[in-house]
């Protein structure tokens, strides 16, 4: 793999979610409440994530 290669990171946090999307963080998570996007994923006791796969489809 070339050195200048970058790659994308596995899980976006709420602000990263709201910015890839155009949103801000309020909507995306009144639209999670809604069940309109998906639910975040739980990487700790107070940490959740989306994954970036999800988000991107």
């Amino acid at each position: 793999m070339p050195a200048s290669s970058t790659m994308k990171p596995l899980y976006l946090d709420l602000p990263a979610v709201a910015t890839t999307l155009s949103l801000s963080v309020a909507t995306v998570q009144k639209l999670v409440r809604e069940s309109k996007f998906p639910k975040p994923r739980l990487l700790s006791d107070r940490r959740v994530a989306w994954l970036t796969r999800d988000v991107e489809a």
